[in-house]
């Protein structure tokens, strides 16, 4: 599903306008981030946990 899809979805089913439900989607995105920055773990009952996780610095390879 595509953050549209996404989008149009929860203003489908809340009432909410296109543009409510995406300033709604970029609000829930922004405070989730800012905790993980901060915290470090952000658990929603019934959706998931997130978690930061700190992996080795790896060299990229590009085959254009």
């Amino acid at each position: 599903m595509t953050k549209a899809e996404f989008v149009e979805k929860l203003a489908q089913e809340t009432g909410l306008t296109k543009t409510q439900a995406k300033e709604v989607l970029e609000s829930f995105t922004a405070q989730t981030t800012k905790t993980l920055k901060k915290v470090g773990r952000v658990a929603l009952s019934g959706l998931g946990v997130f978690t930061v996780v700190k992996r080795a610095k790896r060299t990229g390879r590009n085959w254009g």
